[in-house]
């Protein structure tokens, strides 16, 4: 790729954006059921408990 460097560091310095901050909150919540479920719960089910738990988000197949 032809990138300069300087343009490089400051798209690495640049600060994240509300809505990748977010994503990333909204990954961790996702990562816990399944996580404790040791791998078993499936999206519909990540997706009802999130939904338990306040978090509103869509679902994907």
């Amino acid at each position: 790729m032809k990138v300069h460097r300087s343009d490089y560091y400051a798209w690495k310095l640049k600060p994240l954006s509300n809505r990748a901050i977010e994503d990333t909150a909204l990954l961790v919540e996702i990562k816990r059921p399944y996580e404790e479920s040791c791998g078993i719960y499936s999206s519909p089910l990540i997706h009802c408990n999130l939904r338990e738990v306040g978090i509103i988000c869509s679902i994907t197949k």
